[in-house]
């Protein structure tokens, strides 16, 4: 067509140099139009190839994401909870019965009652929580034992040789373990949040007290590979909640002033 000389006139807005440019390639004297060489070096050729530089550029760069929302979803990726269900180990109905997440004392009478409670914690970082209720004033204790140590009904923790199968951690703050009453720890009492976390991840393996989630100054290393959390009532129709019992990602500590490790299977002074 160009021969005959036959085309479609160029549009009126296309003008310039990439008229010019248009023009003399479609010169009937095949000898004037301009060479392959000659249309590259155009300013034309260099804007459009500057053009796909930036624009292939712009396809590798990372597409900017918003920081807050980047950072948020970072956080909820590493403080994600895995909720478990406990199962109460209840050696005697008689002495009281779980209720959901809830064990009540029986109300006949005042007696020893240590729960364990499954699943047993063999990794990871676990936090245990209970609530007591209606104690009387008398003795409640949580804990963790040893994953071979049974409590027998009627039994407080750290008898029928388990003393050094169970760390205690009791109302009036001491921490019990193969020695008795370890200062450092605060008291606490009915209707508060008393947890202890787990972590097995940890080198050594350690379990932390909380009140009321805050952190509690002595703690203890080298805890066992498999371990139960455990709470103890007395009284007639007392009774204690779990509040939470669940998988953590990660552990960080409170930096307590003052915090203490204490060895599992020593002595402490």
């Amino acid at each position: 067509n160009i021969k005959a000389g036959k085309y479609k006139e160029i549009p009126a807005y296309v003008h310039g140099e990439l008229r010019e440019m248009l023009i003399s390639m479609l010169n009937l004297d095949a000898s004037r139009r301009p060479t392959v060489d000659i249309l590259l070096q155009s300013d034309i050729m260099e804007l459009v190839k500057s053009s796909n530089a930036n624009s292939s550029s712009s396809r590798n760069q990372p597409i900017p994401v918003d920081k807050a929302k980047q950072e948020a979803i970072i956080v909820r990726r590493e403080t994600q909870i895995v909720q478990t269900t406990p199962i109460f180990i209840i050696k005697k109905e008689s002495y009281g019965k779980q209720y959901g997440n809830k064990f009540v004392h029986s109300d006949k009478f005042n007696n020893q009652c240590t729960i364990a409670i499954d699943p047993v914690i063999n990794e990871g970082i676990a936090r245990f929580e209970v609530v007591f209720e209606n104690s009387g004033r008398f003795l409640i204790i949580l804990g963790i034992a040893d994953a071979s140590c049974s409590f027998a009904a009627g039994r407080q923790p750290a008898d029928d040789g388990n003393i050094e199968k169970t760390v205690r951690y009791y109302q009036s703050g001491y921490l019990d373990h193969i020695t008795n009453d370890t200062k450092g720890n605060r008291s606490y009492e009915d209707g508060q949040r008393i947890s202890a976390i787990v972590d097995m991840t940890s080198n050594p393996r350690k379990v932390v007290f909380y009140v009321d989630d805050i952190e509690q100054p002595n703690f203890v290393i080298g805890i066992p590979s498999k371990i139960r959390f455990w709470a103890y009532t007395y009284y007639q129709s007392s009774s204690f909640t779990v509040t939470k019992f669940e998988r953590l990602v990660q552990f960080t500590s409170q930096e307590i002033v003052g915090s203490k490790a204490l060895q599992w299977g020593k002595s402490w002074k």
